[in-house]
């Protein structure tokens, strides 16, 4: 048995043991009224009729005693389940059986009244154990008892005597007898089948709520609650998917220096206000932030959720970036704080998403020669005096107004690319 299966399986049992627990007792105390009831019209009426059903009331009210004290001892499963559930179903039979030796028509005293619905009612009560097994096995187990009891009471159902002829031969006729029957083996299946359906939903649902687990831990806080949820509606990129996208990269410039001397709580603060700014600007373009190196931002748009223009999206984002820092550095000056600057990077290429690790460690990631080639662009801004370049591959989707704002840096070899790139620098301010 796989661990999802253990963990199902070990859910059930807690759940229907608690069910059985108490629904046992309310059972037992129904059974308890019932007796109470037939006692008080055997006493007013002096007819000992209502024995025999008085003592099946009592059979049933200490056999549902019974179930509530295994089901707190958590063992309504396996073939104890079996042997605790299938007497359950039985307790009608039991009836009939008793009225055969006891009473003047037998069996037939009872079966044709409303004891006979027992029987369904009881092949239901066992679906609650979610076992198709058990359900189907309970279906065929009160059919064969039923047909058997039939036998024993037919001769005297055939004696009724009855002005309707069809009245009469559906009492003991054995095709109506084996239809009944069937109609029991029907219930069982039925419940049974239910039971398989509850089953996968609830492996469905652990399903979707490890996926959705997963998310939130490989992408904590920082990726949009819109991406988290197509995440996990889209499984198949839990399992890795080349797609095409556009890689930003974002690094501060001279951060290291800036480090230098400073306490760690002032260095936290600041970096975090500057992230909160370009997460910001990020999401408000439909992309999402891979992750954080340092100083720098890697974020995608288009490998998790479509865009229409990635390119665009990219650059609307990469011009917000820019946004948010000049505002962040008015702020800071204001206070006599030194401003932070900042280069970006985009490259549109195939990229692979995914969980990348081991089976202790993943983290959901894009890999691939684009993310590299846009972290090479990103370093380049500072010798092109720029602080947006673009790969030739994002310039030549974007719209003519936006393509209006770049200009041409000529071609560059980066650093792991054998190939030059035709690279266009704005500011984008």
């Amino acid at each position: 048995m796989s661990a999802r299966d253990e963990q199902v399986t070990q859910a059930i049992r807690d759940e229907t043991s608690r069910f059985f627990a108490r629904g046992g007792l309310y059972a037992a105390a129904l059974g308890g009224v019932a007796v109470l009831a037939l006692a008080t019209f055997w006493l007013v009426t002096g007819d000992g009729f209502f024995a025999l059903p008085m003592t099946f009331a009592v059979v049933g009210s200490g056999w549902s005693l019974l179930i509530s004290a295994a089901a707190k001892r958590r063992l309504l499963t396996g073939l104890t389940r079996n042997l605790v559930m299938l007497p359950l179903v039985s307790l009608p039979t039991g009836l009939f059986l008793a009225a055969h030796f006891l009473k003047p028509a037998g069996a037939a005293t009872f079966l044709t009244g409303p004891f006979i619905n027992l029987y369904s009612f009881l092949v239901v009560i066992t679906g609650f154990l979610l076992s198709a097994r058990l359900s189907t096995l309970a279906g065929f187990v009160v059919a064969l008892e039923y047909l058997f009891v039939f036998w024993l009471a037919r001769p005297f159902l055939a004696a009724v005597q009855s002005g309707d002829a069809a009245f009469a031969q559906d009492l003991s006729s054995w095709p109506v007898a084996f239809n009944r029957a069937l109609m029991f083996i029907a219930t069982g299946t039925a419940v049974g089948g239910f039971s398989l359906l509850v089953r996968r939903l609830i492996l469905r649902v652990i399903d979707m709520g490890r996926e959705t687990a997963m998310v939130n831990r490989l992408f904590g806080q920082y990726v949009s609650e819109e991406a988290r949820l197509r995440i996990v509606n889209a499984t198949a990129r839990l399992k890795g998917e080349r797609v095409s996208a556009v890689v930003l990269f974002s690094d501060l410039r001279g951060f290291t220096t800036f480090s230098e001397g400073r306490a760690p709580e002032e260095v936290v603060q600041r970096l975090n206000a500057y992230f909160e700014k370009m997460v910001t600007a990020v999401h408000q373009e439909g992309g999402v932030v891979d992750k954080f190196i340092g100083d720098a931002v890697m974020a995608t748009f288009g490998a998790l959720n479509p865009l229409e223009n990635p390119a665009a999206s990219a650059m609307r984002a990469a011009e917000a970036m820019r946004a948010g820092l000049a505002a962040l550095n008015a702020e800071w000056a204001s206070q006599g704080l030194e401003p932070f600057e900042n280069g970006v990077g985009l490259h549109l290429g195939d990229v692979v998403v995914g969980p990348i690790g081991s089976e202790a460690r993943k983290d959901f990631t894009v890999i691939g020669d684009a993310v590299n080639t846009a972290s090479r662009i990103e370093s380049l801004c500072k010798d092109k005096g720029v602080h947006v370049i673009v790969s030739d591959a994002v310039y030549q989707r974007l719209g003519e107004p936006d393509r209006a704002r770049f200009k041409a840096l000529g071609t560059s070899t980066v650093k792991g690319r054998q190939e030059s790139l035709v690279l266009w620098g704005s500011d984008l301010g």
